[in-house]
């Protein structure tokens, strides 16, 4: 990576970004785009954008890496779309993205950062402009509902939001299964497989019209695999 980005972050952030391209024998670019920060990762390389690469913040910038840590040296898949439709390639990356936060929120403290404030904020606000009034459908207004409250529930610390997201999902009826929905999921962080499988049965997605992707970076090798049968409560 070039210096003048890495030197935006300290030590520990710099040993990330060694571990991560000494693992992929692969350097890691910076790019500007129009939207961000993100970062796309394949069995190739990785970039991470920026809409500002003269303002980059140190915490955005740890987020994306840990993303990338968490495809290439720790080895865990992506969730696909096998249905060649860009809205729904971009929902399902979507569903990927969040799914990943329930990991990758609390690791920021591990550089230094706070793991709540960041997702305080951004969470209050996405329930405070109702997202689910701009749904079509009574399936997309259930799954839009139960992913937003799953991430709500991981990833915020501040009760009095996590305490409206329990209201609408009751005035909605999906209480209950909000909650188990969350109960099962905690119990699968360790496997990406296991959360994917639980994602794709409580957001009603038909089981081959996703798979999970892992990129092989060593090998310069995408393996593709199916997702495996919802088991409930790991049994």
């Amino acid at each position: 990576m070039e210096t003048r980005y890495r030197e935006l972050l300290d030590s520990k952030g710099r040993a990330l970004i060694d571990r991560i391209e000494s693992y992929g024998s692969a350097e890691i670019g910076i790019e500007q785009c129009d939207e961000g920060p993100a970062c796309v990762v394949s069995e190739e390389e990785a970039t991470i954008c920026f809409p500002n690469l003269d303002s980059i913040s140190p915490e955005a910038f740890v987020h994306e890496l840990l993303h990338i840590e968490r495809n290439w040296p720790e080895r865990v898949p992506q969730l696909f779309s096998n249905v060649e439709e860009p809205r729904r390639i971009q929902a399902i990356g979507t569903i990927d993205n969040d799914i990943e936060h329930l990991v990758i929120g609390p690791k920021i403290a591990d550089y230094g950062f706070d793991p709540h404030d960041h997702w305080n904020r951004k969470i209050a606000e996405k329930w405070r402009m109702r997202f689910w009034e701009r749904t079509q459908g009574a399936q997309d207004l259930r799954a839009n509902l139960l992913l937003g409250y799953l991430t709500a529930q991981f990833l915020v610390s501040d009760e009095s939001i996590k305490e409206g997201t329990d209201d609408v999902l009751r005035a909605n009826g999906f209480l209950a299964e909000g909650l188990q929905f969350v109960s099962e999921m905690r119990g699968a962080l360790a496997s990406k497989e296991q959360m994917v499988s639980i994602a794709v049965h409580y957001l009603g997605m038909p089981l081959d019209s996703v798979r999970l992707d892992l990129f092989d970076i060593q090998q310069r090798h995408r393996i593709m695999t199916q997702i495996p049968q919802w088991n409930p409560h790991g049994q």
